[in-house]
């Protein structure tokens, strides 16, 4: 009987250990959904165009031999997306002119002029930047444009099925937007009044 209770009483303590184990681990698993950039999108990706009067905009992280480098994405000074390694996230705008920005150890910029009816692809190209601290080299990310006939054009649907698709946590973004207003606006401004080049993306480069 003790022995038998001993026994009950070892497995009972083996259960309640694994209990909190892994009430640990889904704790520690929405701790670190709440605090990313960015959150899983259950619904599959959009592949049917978009209406007449409206572009898509797919934004694609691939990933990179120098690591998981990821970026945050801006229209004008707005954070509307966060990639990490293998990730993609997508936007539907009206038709007409936008201007994007990324921002990871580098800011680079895109001019779009979108035509309605129209998906276009932007793919992040991550090559090797400054020197840090550790005597390695940051990753710097640019943008790609995958143009009809131009490299990268026939693996666009590849790369995003395979990608994670992600949309922006918007209680993150607010806190971002509002800690980086200043900066994220002179590098616009930068982009706007040409002291740095940026990318253009023509209405013709979509499907």
């Amino acid at each position: 009987m003790c022995e038998d209770f001993g026994r009950n009483k070892d497995m009972q303590i083996r259960k309640a250990s694994l209990t909190i184990s892994f009430g640990a681990v889904v704790i520690a698993l929405l701790l670190g959904s709440c605090n990313s950039y960015s959150v899983p999108v259950k619904a599959p990706v959009p592949h049917a165009p978009p209406p007449s009067d409206t572009a898509r905009v797919f934004f694609i992280n691939p990933g990179s031999d120098t690591g998981n480098p990821s970026t945050f994405i801006l229209k004008e000074t707005e954070l509307i997306g966060y990639l990490e390694s293998k990730s993609v996230a997508y936007v539907d705008l009206p038709e007409g002119e936008h201007f994007f920005m990324s921002v990871s150890t580098n800011h680079e910029g895109v001019f779009a002029r979108l035509a309605g009816g129209r998906t276009y692809y932007l793919k992040l190209t991550f090559g090797r930047g400054r020197d840090n601290a550790l005597g390695g080299q940051t990753a710097e990310a640019y943008w790609e444009p995958l143009v009809p006939g131009g490299d990268g054009w026939e693996r666009r649907h590849q790369w995003v099925d395979r990608a994670k698709l992600v949309a922006l946590n918007e209680k993150r973004a607010e806190l971002w937007n509002n800690k980086y207003a200043r900066r994220n606006q002179e590098w616009f401004l930068q982009f706007k009044n040409g002291e740095k080049k940026y990318t253009s993306l023509l209405p013709g480069q979509g499907e």
